[in-house]
């Protein structure tokens, strides 16, 4: 009888293991359903709009233009010697650099690492990485 017994509970949890289990996704379905509404956004004004005058972060540091700038650097006169290399600006180690060839306009790119010199032949000028 015993051994009976035993058969039995050991088929019912050989069974329940062998069930389907509900997916990550199953149980997020299931619990988004009693999820409770979300507030919408406010600037302040009640529009009701996402604010978007609020920058944080990267986005903040992008939009005030402090250590992300797309703009062309203008070096001063006589730079871009290997006495006076012309200085490039980052945050990280590592930059690409564009030039625009003199005789075809073309854009030439050039990756930039910090503490080496880089010389473009096609230009005769220096080029330095200056972590910020």
């Amino acid at each position: 009888m015993f051994s009976t017994v035993a058969r039995n509970v050991g088929v019912a949890a050989r069974a329940a293991a062998l069930r389907p289990q509900p997916t990550a996704a199953a149980a997020w379905r299931a619990s988004a359903a009693v999820l409770p509404q979300v507030a919408r956004f406010s600037d302040g004004v009640g529009d009701g709009g996402i604010p978007d005058t609020h920058d944080t972060g990267r986005q903040k540091t992008e939009r005030e233009g402090v250590g992300f700038n797309r703009d062309p650097i203008h070096p001063p006169k006589g730079s871009g010697t290997k006495a006076m290399p012309f200085e490039v600006p980052s945050e990280h180690q590592e930059r690409v650099v564009g030039f625009e060839h003199p005789e075809s306009h073309a854009m030439y790119w050039f990756p930039l690492a910090a503490g080496k010199l880089h010389y473009v032949e096609e230009i005769d000028r220096y080029f330095k990485l200056v972590p910020l």
